[in-house]
């Protein structure tokens, strides 16, 4: 027993559930389509629209996406790519009814290995991100210029449009080669959506000066008429962390790209933007030193002075829900805020061992309306210590959870003639009642791979 997590001398155990460890994640993506042909093309950056044209389609709502996870959640499962051992991937879906994984194919003799597969997508060259909206499927293929004259367009940043099925896939939107899509690297989630649109952002570097950080703008893509709309331009490092009502709630961080200046002395900006009118309002300015995450209308964060505070989002009111929440040994290591569920909020802290150069990861969640603190149950052995078990999704009476990884060897085309030796780590999931994960109780129920 450590006595580690520790207001007023608190203690627990750990327990512990070792399960497959692999090492760094490379990510490299893509996606698909069923009775399959082709996406057709039919726009390019000409055609994406101004702002004056945008209409937004009621409660805007974040799309979670934490820095561990591999896809993105819809009202009734969750879509996520799954590489293959030639760099080629395939569109996975997870049932939340069922608890099932199978492919996005109905082809029952499908072999799932090329373009006559409606799941198979060849290697990509850059992230390609299956996000639901409505009762559409977006793919974002993110581009990587790099990857120009092995690729070609196929590198360019572009964005599909399907039936959740892949049916009638279309390419709605390619960009040139100085934009690409903004990815969650970070662990920030950076897309939101409402009933028609997807929102996310786009930075570009302007070929006038390319020694300058790229600029950052504000897009949207609707789902009902396949067009795409430029909204806005943005602080260099604004992203999308947050949503509620009609708001999207970003987060910048001035002059944090100039190396000179000290992390001590910047600031996070919490900025409401309003998809009526796309008019910004600066609500709460805080230390960069603050980690946190935002549910609704709040923005949770710990302080390097171990307290829990809470910014209201509509009024800029700050408030302090627990003093010295965790002790001095722990603020003392590297810690972080991952995500928030349902009013709980996760983290962790690396408790580094110099003598076995291995850091286990302490989790722990924060129960705000108990304005309690518990450290979580589960944890799964990992190559460089032991993980918590991280929420990927939720159902109505569920989490998802990552109970390990699992290598998958690949080798990925780096140009005409040259390939790599590369792998990638494959989220094992499963399920288990919300109460049952906050308790400890292990009620896990595997995921299965009927594909």
């Amino acid at each position: 027993e450590r006595v580690l997590l520790g207001r007023k001398g608190s203690s627990m155990k750990i327990k512990c559930i070792y399960a497959l460890s692999i090492s760094i994640m490379f990510i490299m993506t893509a996606c698909a389509e069923p009775s399959h042909t082709a996406p057709s093309e039919s726009y390019s950056t000409d055609s994406i629209l101004c702002a004056s044209e945008f209409s937004n389609s009621g409660q805007v709502e974040l799309i979670r996406n934490e820095i561990q996870c591999d896809g993105y959640s819809s009202e009734n499962g969750f879509f996520r790519i799954v590489p293959r051992i030639d760099g080629s991937n395939n569109l996975h879906f997870i049932d939340y009814n069922t608890k099932q994984e199978t492919i996005v194919c109905n082809r029952l003799e499908c072999l799932h290995t090329d373009e006559s597969c409606p799941s198979w997508f060849p290697f990509g060259a850059s992230a390609i991100l299956p996000i639901p909206v409505g009762d559409s499927l977006v793919i974002l293929h993110c581009g990587n210029s790099d990857f120009l004259d092995t690729y070609g367009s196929a590198a360019l940043a572009h964005i599909e449009l399907s039936s959740p099925t892949r049916e009638n896939p279309q390419i709605i939107c390619t960009f040139d080669a100085t934009s690409e899509i903004l990815t969650n690297i970070g662990g920030r989630q950076n897309y939101a959506r409402d009933e028609e649109n997807l929102y996310f952002i786009v930075q570009a570097l302007n070929p006038t000066t390319p020694d300058m950080p790229p600029q950052r703008f504000l897009y949207a893509c609707n789902i009902t008429s396949g067009k795409v709309f430029r909204l806005k331009s943005l602080e260099e490092t604004s992203r999308i962390v947050g949503a509620y009502d009609d708001k999207l709630v970003l987060e910048s961080t001035p002059n944090s790209l100039d190396v000179s200046v000290d992390a001590n002395s910047l600031t996070r900006q919490l900025i409401i933007l309003s998809t009526s009118n796309l008019q910004e309002t600066l609500i709460n300015s805080h230390p960069y030193t603050w980690t946190g995450r935002c549910e609704d209308s709040i923005y949770y964060a710990l302080t390097p002075t171990s307290d829990v505070v809470s910014i209201d989002l509509k009024t800029g009111k700050v408030e302090t829900i627990i003093h010295q929440a965790f002790s001095s040994e722990l603020m003392n290591t590297s810690y972080s805020i991952y995500n928030i569920y349902n009013k709980c909020l996760f983290g962790s802290f690396a408790l580094y061992d110099e003598k076995t150069m291995i850091a286990d990861q302490l989790g722990f969640f924060i129960n705000i309306p108990n304005r309690s603190i518990e450290e979580l149950a589960f944890h799964y052995s990992g190559e460089f210590g032991s993980v918590p078990f991280l929420i990927a999704s939720e159902s109505v009476m569920d989490y998802m959870v990552v109970t390990g990884v699992k290598r998958i060897d690949i080798t990925i085309p780096i140009s005409q003639t040259e390939s790599m030796e590369t792998y990638y780590e494959l989220n094992q999931y499963a399920f288990i009642d919300k109460e049952d994960f906050l308790a400890g109780n292990t009620n896990f129920t595997e995921l299965q791979n009927i594909s």
